[in-house]
Parts: C-alpha cells; structure tokens; sequence
C-alpha cells in the first residue's frame, strides 16, 4: 500500500509520539489508506470525516471506523486547498495536533513546464499557497507550525501529471467538485501502468532529486495556541 511522503511523515510522527488509544480524525480520508495503515499499527481510535457519503459507507465500513467531527489528532490531507474559507475550516476543527498536506506550489512539475495541471484550478481547487501563505492561515486559525517539510519527488508520482493532463486535454476527466464524480471520472488502466512505468521513473525521479526538484505536496505539523 502506497502512502505519499507527507502522508508517510504524519504516520512516523503519530507513531512516536502518541499512543494507541489517541483519538485520531481523519478528515477528507479518500481511500482509507492512511486509517488502514493506523489500524494496522494497532490505533484503535480511529474516525473519518468525509464529503461523499458513499465513501464514509465503504471506506469506513470495511475498516469498522466511525464517521466523526471529533478526535484529539487531526489528519488533513490535500483538503485545505478545496476550502472557500480556509481559516473558517482550520478554526473548525477539533484537538490540539493537526498534521496536514497541500500541493507544493514549487513542485517538479510546475517548475518543469511552467504550468499547474488542469486540476489545480477551480472550481476543485481554490487556493494555491506559498509557505508565507499557509503557516499565515495557520497562525490567524489559533495553530503554531512546528514542522514544515518540502519532500523530495516520489517516483510514485511521475507518470500521474503527465497522463492526467493528456486526458483533461482530449476531455477524458475534467475538474469537478464532488469527489464521488471525480472517483467515476478515474481511468482505472493508469492504476495498471504504474508499476510498469517504474523502471522508467525511478531515475527519472533521481535525476530531479539531484537537481533539487521537489515533490508534489508540502508536509505541515502545527498544534493549537491554547495560551
């Protein structure tokens, strides 16, 4: 099961700071692979939190995860940049530890072809944030940033901006909102061409290491200002 670095990091953390019976929240948990990963570190505390009812049914039901608003760590992954008010909704969640991830304003692929993918606009997402940006948010929403982590590039996500762009451009997926349309606008042979693309990637993704190139979301660990 693959996890994204910042994703990664946040499990890390979690696993050496807290124990087992810590109440976790997951808001915006996609597929589940961060809570199934938990679970499997023995947390027993788990919730999620998600837009798509049918995704809180299957997702959560399969892991036997309550659907929740309440937990005293908070995961938020790729959600803030959806957010019409991202203050508002940082204020709004509960607990003292957040672990978040947004997209790397200065990530590989924006810094190779001077463009943001075609999802990186609205209506699905509404902000683009530079680190001045995000830890600003983050400290008018009551948060001090204590980690803020640029990971390098993945070999993982290579082939995706490539073949997805070329898809948005002969009109194959397009920039929705709801992520219940997003999952059936998926081409599930992209899923298939990954492991073959690797031994492609793998160097690709070295050589833009080495040439100080960076992954393609940012990694922020902040806990609530209660003074």
């Amino acid at each position: 099961m693959y996890l994204e670095p910042p994703k990664v990091l946040a499990v890390q953390e979690i696993h050496r700071r807290f124990s087992g019976q810590v109440s976790i929240l997951e808001v915006g948990f996609g597929t589940g692979e961060v809570l199934r990963t938990l679970q499997e570190l023995g947390y027993t505390n788990l919730r999620g939190q998600e837009t798509s009812d049918l995704l809180e049914r299957e997702v959560l039901g399969n892991l036997n995860i309550p659907s929740s608003t309440e937990g005293e760590v908070v995961l938020c992954f790729e959600v803030l940049e959806h957010q019409e008010e991202p203050v508002f909704f940082l204020q709004s969640l509960p607990g003292d530890f957040l672990f978040l991830s947004v997209p790397n304003i200065d990530r590989w692929w924006v810094k190779l072809t001077g463009l943001y993918e075609p999802w990186d606009f609205p209506p699905s997402h509404l902000h683009r944030f530079t680190e001045d940006k995000l830890k600003g948010f983050l400290e008018l929403s009551g948060y001090v940033v204590e980690e803020y982590i640029r990971p390098r590039v993945s070999y993982k996500e290579i082939l995706q901006p490539i073949l997805l762009t070329l898809m948005y451009k002969l009109g194959i997926k397009k920039n929705v909102t709801n992520y219940d349309e997003v999952r059936a606008s998926n081409v599930s042979f992209i899923s298939r061409l990954k492991p073959l693309s690797y031994i492609i990637t793998i160097p690709i993704a070295a050589i833009l290491n080495l040439l100080g190139y960076e992954g393609k979301s940012v990694y922020v660990r902040a806990t609530r200002n209660n003074t």
